[in-house]
């Protein structure tokens, strides 16, 4: 069994939140990034890591930067907000 880290299961949070506040399926995202909806599920739930090329795809459809994204993970990982 894989262990999953923290920054894998926060960015999966934080896809999902995304995600979801844009009133995404994870059919509908995992279709405008040319892959299944099971592998955005993996992503979302940290079972997955998530490469440099599709960091910037999700980020692209989520309507933000990679580094806002990244951001967005960091503030999850240490329990902050952000803006």
């Amino acid at each position: 069994m894989k262990m999953r880290k923290s920054e894998d299961i926060a960015f999966g949070r934080v896809i999902r939140e995304l995600r979801l506040a844009r009133g995404l399926t994870q059919q509908q995202l995992g279709n405008a990034v040319s892959m299944s909806y099971q592998q955005i599920q993996k992503y979302e739930t940290g079972a997955n890591r998530v490469a440099i090329s599709t960091l910037f795809g999700l980020a692209n459809c989520l309507g933000m930067t990679p580094s806002d994204l990244l951001l967005k993970v960091e503030h999850q990982l240490n329990g902050t907000v952000g803006e």
